[in-house]
């Protein structure tokens, strides 16, 4: 079942029905969540910040139950001069896991813990090791 979202409204709408229908999935992934938020984000700061913290709360509240996998974006942030998640403060707040994914060496890191895994993309899919 795949859901494509058009704008940041559509996105909020979307995921305040999501608790009524989480029921019918074992497993829910949202690529690339931040997509509409950094479209919108000039235009609304406070509004568009609140709507996706409201967003990753229901998110929260469905993973005490299944499984949630969320993708993000990364960005370069001036100020420290590294690559930070979108809206990340939240993210990091309301997850119980966050990996980090780096193609120039192959690695996956758990950011909370540190710990590193290799993996590799082959045919049938990524194998972690």
């Amino acid at each position: 079942f795949v859901i494509k979202l058009n704008s940041f409204e559509e996105q909020h709408n979307k995921f305040n029905s999501l608790t009524e229908i989480s029921d019918t999935f074992d497993l829910i992934i949202l690529d690339n969540v931040a997509t509409h938020y950094r479209k919108e984000y000039s235009r609304d700061i406070y509004g568009i910040n609140k709507s996706m913290e409201i967003q990753l709360r229901i998110l929260k509240e469905i993973s005490r139950k299944k499984p949630v996998i969320l993708i993000n974006q990364v960005h370069s942030n001036i100020q420290t001069r590294r690559e930070d998640m979108t809206f990340k403060d939240s993210i990091e707040k309301l997850s119980d896991k966050i990996f980090y994914l780096k193609k120039d060496v192959s690695k996956i890191i758990e950011t909370k813990s540190g710990k590193e895994y290799s993996y590799k993309i082959e045919e049938k899919g990524i194998v972690i090791s």
